[in-house]
């Protein structure tokens, strides 16, 4: 079995290669890509037959593997002797984040290294979405806070010498409802359907619009992406006499 970076096969023999992918989930549970890894331990091979020539052949090996690794968005395959690929392919094309490699190494010290043999280890990686997850989301937070309940306003004056008079200025009093909330989108920002793409408010006809905010915050990105978009929202709600009442939007 053998390796290939944009095409072309490596000149080695791999002696392992494991395939490991995880998934990426919101805060529900429900995946939204996936990320792959494959580890591949590989011997340089060399033909030369002096020493000398072998371990600087060897040294060249290396290094062009080292380079061919450090760039990002090659095309990593794994493939037959003959030749043909296998499904383990990672590719630039469709990735979230672009393919790049995290890690490598020699694993072995001794043992003929540089001699008669060279081991080398790498880890490459990319991540593709399920689906057509964008806009969908990560998290989802919302509040609601009431405050009030309608009964007439009243204060106990002091009045001339002591004396402690309550008083009742009006029939009934102010009530209000605070919708605030925060939610974060992946690949995109959330769209719910009310302004900026944030949930519309409960109570349209007590909504006091000038009170209202949206921050939409810097997207987190993720290799060549921005993957994560947070939104967040606060609204006001007031009318006189009759309390609000009600339950934030649930998340399903």
């Amino acid at each position: 079995m053998r390796y290939g970076i944009d095409g072309t096969l490596l000149d080695n023999n791999v002696v392992r290669y494991t395939r490991q992918i995880e998934a990426v989930k919101n805060a529900r549970g429900v995946p939204l890509s996936h990320r792959h890894f494959h580890n591949v331990t590989v011997l340089l091979a060399s033909y030369q037959s002096d020493t000398i020539a072998r371990q600087k052949d060897f040294s060249r090996q290396e290094w062009n593997l080292r380079s061919l690794l450090s760039k990002r968005n090659r095309v990593f395959a794994f493939y037959h002797d003959d030749g043909t690929p296998t499904d383990a392919v990672l590719t630039p094309v469709g990735s979230i984040s672009g393919t790049d490699c995290l890690r490598i190494d020699n694993p072995e010290e001794g043992r003929g290294e540089y001699t008669s043999q060279r081991t080398m280890r790498f880890v490459v990686t990319g991540t593709y979405p399920v689906g057509d997850p964008r806009g969908a989301l990560v998290d989802f937070k919302e509040t609601l806070t009431f405050q009030g309940d309608g009964a007439p306003p009243w204060e106990d004056e002091c009045m001339f010498l002591g004396t402690v008079v309550r008083m009742v200025y009006l029939p009934k009093s102010r009530c209000f409802a605070f919708q605030s909330g925060s939610a974060t989108g992946y690949l995109d920002y959330p769209k719910f359907g009310g302004p900026h793409g944030a949930p519309v408010s409960f109570w349209p006809q007590w909504y006091k619009s000038e009170l209202s905010r949206y921050t939409l915050g810097d997207a987190v990105g993720d290799g060549d992406t921005l993957t994560n978009y947070p939104l967040s929202w606060s609204y006001t709600h007031a009318r006189w006499g009759t309390p609000f009442t009600g339950i934030p939007h649930q998340w399903k």
